[in-house]
């Protein structure tokens, strides 16, 4: 007999995953938890996400999957999760970085609470840091900057994505976060020329 899935049943149990995980984040939250907050049955949600991870995946991927396009729209393909053109020059990145900052705000308040679950959770975030850090030291060093420390360009990464995540859930005026996200990165940007 097939079994037919219904996408109410699995937007239920995104809901219910979305709120468990910002509650008590992606450790603490479990498939039980999860399955009684959408009012269903553990194995119900087992018919639709075979693990925790598949689910969370399934949370987070549209968001980083519009990033990621966003990035490769206002670079011309030069940068992506996938690929980085190290032949992007300074000023062509600053001149996207008003656009990123737009097309950042847009995510969010189409997204906000897979952005923040991203930003929250260590094991998310470590990830993109990670891509952040090789960003910044591949760009960085393609400008002809001196510093050889891999720990700089981590440390970077990890601000900018410690800054990022306090300016989206403190500051509720766009303009006023479009302003702040475009000094901010610009700051970071041009510090790091050499």
């Amino acid at each position: 007999m097939v079994q037919v899935l219904k996408d109410s049943i699995r937007d239920s149990i995104i809901d219910a995953a979305n709120r468990e995980i910002l509650k008590n984040g992606i450790d603490k939250a479990s498939m039980r938890t999860i399955a009684a907050n959408a009012h269903m049955t553990v194995g119900n949600v087992y018919r639709y996400f075979k693990n925790k991870d598949e689910l969370i995946l399934t949370i987070v991927d549209p968001v980083l999957k519009k990033i990621d396009s966003a990035l490769m729209e206002i670079t011309n393909q030069k940068i992506s999760f996938e690929n980085i053109d190290t032949q992007i020059s300074y000023e062509e990145i600053i001149s996207i970085i008003d656009l990123f900052a737009d097309k950042l705000i847009v995510i969010y308040h189409n997204h906000p609470l897979q952005l923040k679950i991203i930003m929250k959770e260590k094991v998310l975030l470590t990830r993109l840091e990670k891509w952040l850090s090789d960003l910044i030291k591949d760009l960085s060093r393609s400008w002809d900057n001196q510093v050889t420390y891999d720990s700089y360009y981590d440390t970077l990464a990890n601000s900018i994505c410690q800054g990022m995540f306090y300016a989206f859930v403190n500051i509720n005026n766009d303009e006023e976060l479009k302003i702040v996200i475009n000094k901010y990165l610009n700051n970071v940007i041009s510090g790091l020329r050499g």
